[in-house]
């Protein structure tokens, strides 16, 4: 009952860190044009007869349908069976490719949905993030194990989850200007082995 007790004291934590992860300032700085519609918006006016041109989400309706997404979900989910660091970093790393796969199915959605206009500011801002992206694990990497100790690989496997979601967070916020109904390549009913459930 002691060994639960100390369990549940650690999974607690490692969800506090890596709430307290993601919103770190380092992580607030977006690559992608968060709104890349409204740099067009001005211009959006002056041709209305251009293809594409999408109306303005709010910043507010776009939070709360991107807290509703089904990673999160199964993530928490999955945090509670992880009881051992080891558990944890397999757990992290399993969200991290999830991430990397709605990145990756996020931008190709927004080439074939955006506005010329804002295709252009994707590929740009995704062509950045692409060459920076190695630095950035790097540090993520570099920053744990400088802090040590037994928790640095949760800390990494945490952090990089993390930096891919919170990059596929920014390439849905862009696609929820044409697509206010958007789906996650990721399907709840599917467990982490591929197998329906």
């Amino acid at each position: 009952m002691k060994n639960k007790v100390v369990v549940s004291v650690i999974a607690a934590a490692m969800l506090l860190a890596s709430v307290f992860a993601g919103c770190s300032p380092s992580n607030t700085q977006s690559s992608v044009p968060v709104n890349a519609s409204s740099q067009i918006g001005s211009t959006a006016s002056q041709s209305s007869s251009e293809a594409n041109t999408p109306p303005q989400a709010s910043e507010e309706e776009f939070e709360a349908y991107f807290e509703q997404n089904p990673i999160d979900k199964a993530h928490a989910e999955a945090q509670t069976t992880a009881y051992s660091n080891a558990d944890i970093v397999k757990v992290e790393n399993q969200f991290s490719e999830i991430w990397q796969q709605e990145i990756d199915s996020c931008y190709e959605k927004l080439l074939t949905t955006a506005s010329k206009e804002d295709q252009a500011a994707i590929e740009q801002a995704q062509t950045k993030w692409s060459a920076e992206k190695q630095s950035k694990l790097d540090k993520i990497s570099q920053d744990a194990q400088q802090n040590g100790g037994t928790m640095a690989n949760v800390q990494v496997a945490t952090n990089t989850m993390n930096f891919y979601r919170d990059r596929a967070k920014e390439l849905y916020r862009s696609l929820y200007n044409y697509d206010q109904a958007y789906g996650y390549v990721y399907q709840a009913d599917v467990d982490m082995n591929g197998a329906k459930g």
